[in-house]
C-alpha cells in the first residue's frame, strides 16, 4: 500500500528552532554567570580598598607584647592633641601638628616621635610621618594627605626608657 501526502516540515522546523533558542538561552545565561564571576574576581584582587591592615599579622602573633605596650602607654598618663591643616600646596601636603603633655600637663620632651597613617578606604597606602620638635612638646611635619575621609593614625613617641603608643581615627574633611 502506498501512502501519499505531504510531510509536515513546519513542525520539524519549529522544533529545531525551539532547540536552538532554549540551548542558546542556557549557554548565554551560563556565559553571563562566568563573565560576572570574572569581573568580581578582577575587582576583588585589584582593588586597593580591600587591603589588610598594615602589620596586622605580626601584631596578632605578638598580642601579649602589643597589649603590654598599650597598657604601659596608658600608665604614663600622656595626653596628645593633633591638628591636621587644610592642604597647603597643590600636591595635597598638609601640616600635621602633635602636642604631647605628660600626666602633670608639662610638655613631653621626646627623643623620637612618629606617625603612621592610612585612609580607611585604602589601607594599602601607608604613610610614615617622622615628626620634628618645633617647640617643647610640639611636633610637626608635612604629610601627603590628599583625600578626605576617615584616617587611622598610629602615634609612637619615645623618651629615654618610656615608650608611648596610641592608635586613633580622625575624620579629615576637605575645607
Amino acid at each position: 500500500m502506498q501512502i501519499t501526502g505531504t510531510v509536515d516540515e513546519s513542525g520539524e522546523q519549529a522544533e529545531r528552532k525551539s532547540r536552538w533558542i532554549w540551548s542558546g538561552l542556557i549557554v548565554g545565561l551560563l556565559s553571563l554567570q562566568i563573565f560576572c564571576c570574572m569581573i568580581a574576581f578582577f575587582l576583588a584582587t585589584t582593588s586597593t580598598s580591600m587591603a589588610v591592615i598594615p602589620d596586622y599579622h605580626q601584631k596578632a602573633l605578638n598580642w601579649d607584647e602589643t597589649r603590654n605596650e598599650q597598657q604601659s602607654s596608658e600608665q604614663l598618663g600622656w595626653q596628645k592633641s593633633i591638628d591636621v591643616s587644610e592642604p597647603i600646596d597643590v600636591y595635597g601636603n598638609r601640616t600635621v601638628t602633635v602636642w604631647l603633655n605628660d600626666s602633670t600637663s608639662a610638655p613631653v620632651l621626646a627623643d623620637h616621635v612618629s606617625l603612621k597613617a592610612y585612609r580607611h578606604a585604602n589601607a594599602a597606602q601607608l604613610i610614615s610621618i617622622p615628626l620634628e620638635e618645633i617647640a617643647p612638646g610640639t611636633y610637626q611635619a608635612q604629610a601627603e594627605i590628599m583625600k578626605a575621609g576617615l584616617w587611622q593614625f598610629e602615634l609612637q613617641a619615645n623618651r629615654e626608657s618610656d615608650s608611648y603608643v596610641e592608635s586613633f581615627t580622625l575624620d579629615i574633611a576637605t575645607r
